[in-house]
């Protein structure tokens, strides 16, 4: 255990080696994952507190990077690499990164739209004003009602003319001109 103490990053009773550099690898990720060095107790890794939020995929791998025992720890970096990117293929979505796509721009309408779309409405509702005055005027006499109406209004139908214009202005009346075939 005093051998633990004086270098944590050294296996002990091994020589410097390459599967003594995996297990000073497995010390310094340890050691950033949680915040604090690694503790062994009877030759096993006591994990802290901390070490239980790190997910479980690091957490054997980690653990088998610290085995004090040589012959059982992982022995290449290759084997690591394999370990990280077999754990890689096979963790949850909850623990992969999801990207975000930004949300499109919303695009700005041009204000020659907004006037060609208030002209066209006006338009359309002029000549629908004058259908419905055409109607109203030629077709009203056929309903007594109307002719009531248009009566009150000092109108007849078939007539443009309101009441208080003089007789000299000249005046368009549009008329059914119904053709019949000769026999």
């Amino acid at each position: 255990e005093e051998a633990l103490e004086e270098n944590w990053y050294k296996p002990p009773g091994e020589p410097a080696s390459p599967q003594a550099d995996v297990f000073a690898a497995g010390v310094i990720f340890y050691q950033l994952l949680t915040g604090s060095l690694p503790e062994w107790k009877r030759g096993l890794l006591q994990p802290g507190e901390a070490f239980a939020d790190i997910p479980q995929h690091l957490r054997t791998v980690i653990k088998a990077m610290l085995c004090l025992e040589s012959n059982v720890r992982v022995q290449t970096f290759e084997e690591v690499k394999k370990c990280l990117h077999m754990v890689e293929s096979e963790a949850d979505e909850k623990t992969k990164t999801k990207i975000q796509k930004k949300a499109p721009q919303p695009r700005r309408r041009s204000p020659l739209r907004s006037v060609a779309l208030a002209t066209a409405f006006l338009l359309l509702l002029g000549v629908n004003g004058v259908i419905y005055m055409w109607i109203f005027m030629n077709k009203g006499a056929d309903h007594p009602s109307m002719a009531n109406i248009m009566q009150s209004l000092g109108l007849r139908a078939g007539d443009n003319r309101t009441k208080g214009s003089t007789q000299n202005e000249e005046e368009f009346v549009m008329q059914k001109v119904e053709k019949t075939k000769p026999n």
